[in-house]
């Protein structure tokens, strides 16, 4: 027979086992839900954003590209600037996934294809 002490601490004991046990995974499903949000709102700022500058950055070069022979060089650098930001966004896209628990969502062929395209040779003899 459990004394009047013991009921008691077995009484709390038992409680806690199951009060906590539901309680200890709603706190950890909370925790993973506020860490996806932060992570997507982390993407969607930084997307939003470059895509802003991506965006600017073209309509200032409309004017500048019908230069002769310096639109030439605008273009080049245009080309340049767009390759830049996708491959930023293709590394964000990674970052995303690996904080989402998805860490190889990211083929590396197209992380390579973006980030270090093969560029043609122009050779002149």
């Amino acid at each position: 027979m459990i004394s009047g002490g013991n009921r008691w601490r077995l009484y709390v004991f038992i409680n806690r086992f199951y009060q906590l046990g539901p309680l200890t995974w709603q706190y950890q499903q909370k925790a993973t839900t506020l860490k996806r949000k932060a992570a997507t709102r982390k993407f969607g700022t930084r997307l939003a954003n470059r895509t802003k500058r991506v965006a600017a950055k073209s309509i200032a070069a409309i004017s500048a590209e019908s230069i002769p022979f310096i639109g030439v060089a605008v273009l080049i650098a245009d080309a340049g600037y767009e390759l830049y930001a996708a491959c930023e966004t293709v590394k964000d896209l990674g970052q995303l996934y690996s904080n989402l628990g998805m860490a190889d969502e990211t083929p590396e062929d197209v992380l390579h294809s973006v980030c270090d395209p093969a560029l043609p040779d122009l050779y002149f003899d």
